[in-house]
């Protein structure tokens, strides 16, 4: 198979959260706006050209942002990085009583399961103010604790464990009226309850639209006995389980417990091939934190992990994007290396 180059960067410290939001008009333009017959198009100096696109800048106050934390959360909106210092001085949005940094963006809208843990909205942050477009009770799963993917523009899949962490739920939401579509239990192996596993709290959940195939890592706890996980094959219509593998070339993926809501920790290349960020612990390491990194490929229209592509790195993958079909940006916590398998 074609192999991704891949260009690796330390990543020491986040200070921020850039969000991209971009929003456009979906009418069809049937006539050339730089014509004289359109004296309001944007070659008329005194129309301005309209902004389609914005960004939205979190920052945490007193400590560092996610996973839980009670800081102040401020998010600032603006149309352009490149004009000098940003001031958040008795300026941007306070989110922290509605919103989670772990979060769901869609174009201009925001998904989550609100702070409080009692519904799911559909939000946007204005110049001033949070607006809720909609929401509904929730309590299924847990705020911020669960993966998703998206099966369409607006029909959006959320996975994770339910309260004892002894079975993986899924609902199916339609974010253009905000109702619940379907929902119900994944068909995988229990936990052994005996010897006190119990199922992660989200793994990672991906569609891979080119055969509509829904793509779930998951493992089971205590992190103690992990040398393996696992990949199952759903079918999106009922969410059926096709077939499930076990994977020991790492021994969890990069994200476990809030699934993609603070990084990218996985993507598809044109083609349908779906890359994997995975972590090791370290032979010698004094916490759960330190680890090695492994980049792991299932080739569009399989049901298995390439053994024929490994990406191995010294350092924990924290992020992993595609830049394009031949190159990738992925970012580490530590000092990293390039082996290839």
């Amino acid at each position: 198979m074609k192999k991704i180059k891949f260009y690796l960067w330390t990543l020491w410290m986040v200070f921020a959260t850039v969000s991209f939001v971009a929003c456009s008009d979906d009418d069809p333009v049937t006539e050339d706006p730089n014509t004289p017959e359109n004296p309001d198009g944007p070659d008329n100096p005194d129309i301005p050209t309209p902004v389609t696109t914005h960004f939205d800048l979190w920052v945490s106050i007193g400590s560092s942002g996610g996973m839980g934390s009670t800081s102040t959360q401020l998010v600032k909106s603006v149309s352009t990085l490149e004009e000098g210092d940003i001031d958040f001085i008795n300026e941007g949005v306070d989110v922290s009583e509605l919103l989670n940094q772990e979060t769901i963006v869609k174009g201009k809208y925001y998904y989550q399961i609100r702070a409080d843990g009692t519904r799911f909205g559909k939000y946007r942050i204005l110049e001033d103010e949070i607006e809720i477009v909609a929401e509904f009770p929730f309590t299924t799963l847990k705020d911020r604790r669960h993966t998703h993917a998206w099966i369409d523009d607006n029909t959006l899949v959320l996975i994770g464990s339910n309260g004892d962490s002894s079975k993986i739920l899924w609902v199916k939401v339609d974010v253009e009226s905000m109702t619940i579509i379907g929902e119900g239990e994944l068909n995988l192996p229990d936990p052994d309850a005996e010897a006190g596993e119990t199922f992660n709290t989200s793994g990672i959940a991906a569609y891979r639209k080119t055969d509509g195939m829904f793509l779930y890592s998951f493992l089971y706890n205590p992190s103690t006995s992990r040398n393996h996980f696992y990949m199952a094959f759903i079918n999106p219509s009922d969410m059926s389980t096709l077939s499930i593998v076990k994977e020991e070339w790492a021994e969890i993926m990069a994200g476990t417990a809030y699934g993609e809501l603070l990084q990218e920790k996985s993507f598809f290349t044109s083609n349908g091939d779906y890359y994997l960020a995975c972590n090791n612990r370290l032979p010698d390491a004094t916490s759960s934190t330190q680890q090695s990194g492994t980049l792991l490929c299932i080739n569009n229209g399989t049901m298995e992990f390439d053994s024929d592509f490994i990406i191995n790195t010294d350092s924990k993958i924290v992020v992993v994007s595609n830049l394009n079909d031949s190159k990738s940006i992925s970012l580490f916590s530590g000092p990293s290396c390039y082996r290839g398998c």
